[in-house]
């Protein structure tokens, strides 16, 4: 099993110029990737400081999700499964 990760944001879509970050987390097979196996953890959430780009959005989503994987991560290096490095993606 490999966590890998997805992350998106919405730039200015709530009131008092506020962003919106998402994402989700999910396992995947470590022969192919990216079949998944279904997504263990969504995120949705209104990032909490004023973005001043659609770029700096993205990477408060990024940083949203990361957060959230670390644990995860340790999670299953305890349960047998050594974890390579976070497969983590944004949309461009």
């Amino acid at each position: 099993m490999i966590l890998a990760a997805h992350a998106d944001a919405s730039y200015l879509s709530e009131p008092n110029a506020r962003s919106r970050a998402g994402g989700h987390i999910f396992l995947s097979n470590d022969v192919q990737y990216p079949p998944n196996n279904g997504a263990i953890l969504n995120i949705a959430q209104i990032i909490k400081n004023v973005m001043s780009s659609a770029t700096e959005a993205e990477l408060a989503a990024l940083y949203i999700v990361a957060r959230e994987c670390v644990y995860i991560r340790l999670i299953l290096s305890e349960m047998g499964h050594p974890q390579p490095k976070e497969h983590a993606f944004s949309s461009p």
